[in-house]
């Protein structure tokens, strides 16, 4: 679990070390696309219900996750970052309470539109020991130049030591700032 944690930062690190690197601009770009390659913060809060699989249509079981996520915005489309999440989950009699970490991979598809759709893939720790990836596909609402309110589906797989668990589906609304 450390070695998948470790490619994840040295992945996030590549990156932002490409991206701090000025990238030359030829003069026949049009005004219409950026005129340098720049770098922004951006940032996410997010909140959602899991319903699982074993349980989709009865509400005895469930939970609700509540994420953010920091980082920065390479170009149009691409954007990487690292967060956290506190997971509540339960089922009939009890409930449990988790936090994980995790680095975030987001692309948005560069259409000229204030409504664009996305893919973001999660993966992190979950837990003590356990680890979780976290697909989603979404779409966005874009006010001004980087921030908007979003809804997302997402797929999240939880993993420990021995087992692999799919875990459900999860619908998130959140907000980019």
């Amino acid at each position: 679990m450390t070695k998948f944690l470790h490619i994840i930062v040295c992945a996030l690190l590549s990156f932002a070390s490409y991206a701090s690197t000025p990238q030359a601009v030829p003069e026949s770009i049009n005004d219409t696309t950026e005129s340098h390659f720049k770098i922004h913060y951006t940032g996410n809060f997010e909140a959602g219900y899991l319903f699982p699989w074993e349980g989709f249509m009865r509400t005895s079981s469930g939970g609700v996750p509540v994420s953010t996520t920091h980082g920065v915005t390479l170009n149009r489309w691409l954007s990487v970052g690292l967060g956290a999440s506190a997971w509540i989950l339960y089922d009939h009699y009890y409930a449990y309470f988790y936090l994980s970490a995790h680095a975030a991979v987001r692309a948005t598809l560069p259409i000229s539109s204030k409504f664009r759709p996305f893919v973001d893939l999660k993966a992190g720790i979950f837990g003590r020991q356990n680890g979780i990836i976290n697909p989603s596909l979404g779409y966005k609402f874009f006010w001004g130049e980087r921030g908007g309110i979003y809804i997302s589906a997402a797929f999240p797989v939880f993993f420990g030591e021995d087992d692999i668990s799919f875990s459900g589906l999860l619908l998130n609304l959140g907000v980019d700032f």
